[in-house]
């Protein structure tokens, strides 16, 4: 039992038990219970009555979460507990991985934390720091619809914490555990807003202010990616894109007519589930048992798109395909050949209009949409060399942006020096 600071506790259980949810809940209850003083006392008055009746009595100051987290390597069941708003972790192997040591989840260091934002609403947000060395950068990533960053983006982050980058995600409005209605977006701007503000606190940390900053984005958070820099065009350093959606595929849209329809019933019915589409995790994912995983996610959103969110995603994608020279930032965009739920010509399209002057494109045949968890591990491994080498080669090469605003801050006196002169 390891102790990080006063309110934040590590706990780690070596003996393995069957991970069912009443079990990890009753034994993190009390667990939790012990190294807080302030409610031990509650806890002995409860004794003689089960830890789930103790749960209970207690919801209102503890948040359980579920289900366990999906951890790259060997597998792990997480359960986190909420105190005053940071995070207590209760780690157990589970049975058929045995026993494992603290080195085996690689170094990584995983956090959480809830953050208002403008408008009073509570947002998850997550990262992971490599331990024992100083991060070679920053990396923010921006998650798909309906998904969301601390299962689902998990292995993806993980990995670039192994390869030395601490990551950092945020669930978004109505997405994961962000508070809103599951599955809705009222407006994609406050989106970008919400990302751009957290985003920019966590660079503007003193520790942070001298390291490198790049974005990665799959689907429509790269679409959320291009966003970001289109509203601060050199404040980033690269970003990567994987299968972004700055083109819905026709196979996953509505007709034309369809779409118009729909469109007028926005401001009426913005929340209701009746946009015909195909279940995009079918599509998406060639691995089963990733589709399944994602199923049994309580924080990833089922069913149909509501009104209101569709006509927002094909609004930026409409507006992304049709601005693609703008971009102007070094990126790295990635895309599967047999993608159906983004098309890839518009990657290409990217790739060839863009007005950057530092920009790589790689297409995998017979790969899908879910470059970055939804392939078999051989396809994985071959996307992950690719962002990391990218990534590391920036990063190796300097902070130009650095360096370039350094150099104005230098040229400010100098000019303003002239300016008195002339004024004499």
């Amino acid at each position: 039992m390891t102790s990080s600071d006063p309110d934040l506790d590590y706990l780690r259980l070596l003996s393995s038990f069957s991970p069912s949810r009443k079990q990890h809940a009753n034994l993190c209850i009390g667990l939790v219970l012990r190294q807080h003083t302030e409610t031990y006392n509650h806890y002995q008055m409860h004794r003689k009555q089960s830890l789930g009746q103790v749960t209970c009595d207690l919801m209102s100051s503890i948040d359980l979460l579920w289900p366990p987290r999906i951890m790259e390597g060997p597998v792990l069941a997480i359960l986190t507990v909420t105190w005053r708003g940071k995070s207590v972790h209760v780690l157990d192997v589970t049975e058929n991985c045995g026993r494992t040591s603290a080195g085996e989840t690689g170094n990584v260091r995983y956090d959480e934390e809830l953050v208002l934002n403008s408008r009073g609403m509570k947002l998850f947000t997550c990262k992971w720091i490599p331990m024992n060395q100083e991060p070679k950068a920053l990396i923010f990533i921006c998650h798909g619809y309906a998904m969301e960053c601390s299962v689902t983006m998990n292995s993806t982050a993980i990995r670039l914490a192994k390869a030395g980058f601490a990551v950092y995600g945020m669930d978004y409005e109505g997405h994961g555990k962000s508070a809103g209605l599951q599955g809705y977006v009222e407006n994609m701007d406050l989106v970008i807003n919400d990302c751009s503000s957290h985003f920019t606190s966590i660079c503007e940390k003193q520790e942070n202010k001298g390291r490198m900053r790049y974005l990665l984005g799959e689907s429509l958070g790269g679409a959320v990616a291009l966003l970001l820099h289109r509203k601060k065009p050199d404040f980033w350093d690269g970003a990567v894109l994987v299968a972004p959606m700055c083109k819905i595929a026709d196979d996953v849209k509505p007709p034309q007519m369809v779409i118009t329809i729909l469109r007028n019933l926005c401001s009426v019915i913005p929340t209701w589930k009746i946009i015909p589409t195909k279940d995009i995790v079918d599509v998406a994912f060639k691995l089963p048992e990733v589709r399944q995983q994602i199923r049994e996610n309580p924080h990833c959103y089922k069913g149909t798109p509501r009104l209101n969110t569709g006509h927002e995603l094909l609004r930026i994608s409409l507006d992304l395909e049709q601005r693609l020279e703008e971009v102007s930032l070094p990126f790295l965009v990635l895309h599967g050949e047999e993608d159906k739920v983004t098309d890839k010509s518009v990657s290409e399209k990217l790739f060839s209009v863009a007005s950057s002057s530092d920009k790589t494109i790689k297409l995998y045949p017979e790969m899908w949409h879910g470059l970055l968890y939804g392939e078999p591990v051989e396809n994985r491994d071959i996307v992950f060399g690719d962002i990391i080498d990218w990534l590391g080669n920036k990063t190796h090469l300097g902070n130009t942006r650095l360096e370039m605003e350094q150099k104005r801050m230098n040229d400010a006196p100098s000019k303003s020096k002239q300016e008195q002169e002339i004024q004499w």
